[in-house]
């Protein structure tokens, strides 16, 4: 795993140590950019005018330094905390040949604590806590704004079919969907609770 320091969370917030030091309790083998935290090279993807679709080119041209980057690391995996620099990364890398849109080597950070989280809870027989944290199944007073009540709101909803049925078609749905099982049964379970209810 190697790390990509965006412009806002490293040079302006200055949290690059802190999510290194996070990274080092997530993954077996972390390999540092050279030069990495504010002198790392910028993404060239900033939501400015480089991620126009006519400066496509020219922003893949200058990325060049950037795959090279990453390729010198030899990981397997690049990561980064920000949205936009995550789209440049997986861009980069898929252009530069280290990857494809089936093979990812880009993640989002939030997408390698969930996966070391889920390793854990595997661990410890205890992935249903991710499915409805208890404290959201409270009922009582404020229960209608817990999950459990948002869910079941959603549940009868009319609409439901139709929202699931679009979300069957969506191309990134069904990205995230292949690459974490059993995310369509938890939504099947839900529409078949509300058909045995009806």
């Amino acid at each position: 795993m190697t790390f990509h320091d965006p412009c806002y969370v490293v040079r302006l917030s200055g949290l690059g140590a802190k999510y290194r030091e996070m990274l080092g309790s997530l993954v077996k083998d972390f390999r540092d950019m050279t030069p990495n935290l504010e002198q790392n090279y910028c993404c060239n993807c900033g939501a400015g005018g480089m991620r126009l679709p006519e400066q496509t080119e020219l922003r893949r041209k200058i990325s060049r330094l950037k795959a090279k980057q990453i390729e010198d690391t030899n990981a397997d995996l690049v990561t980064t905390p920000c949205a936009v620099c995550y789209l440049g990364m997986k861009d980069i890398t898929e252009f530069y040949n280290q990857a494809t849109p089936q093979k990812r080597k880009a993640r989002m950070f939030f997408e390698i604590v969930y996966d070391a989280m889920m390793l854990a809870l595997e661990k410890r027989g205890e992935t249903e806590r991710v499915r409805m944290p208890a404290v959201l199944t409270r009922t009582g007073k404020g229960s209608t704004c817990s999950l459990s009540a948002m869910m079941k709101g959603m549940v009868d909803d009319p609409e439901l079919p139709a929202l699931m049925e679009k979300m069957r078609k969506d191309p990134n749905v069904n990205n995230y969907a292949n690459e974490n099982p059993g995310f369509w049964e938890y939504f099947d379970r839900l529409t078949l609770k509300k058909s045995k209810a009806a």
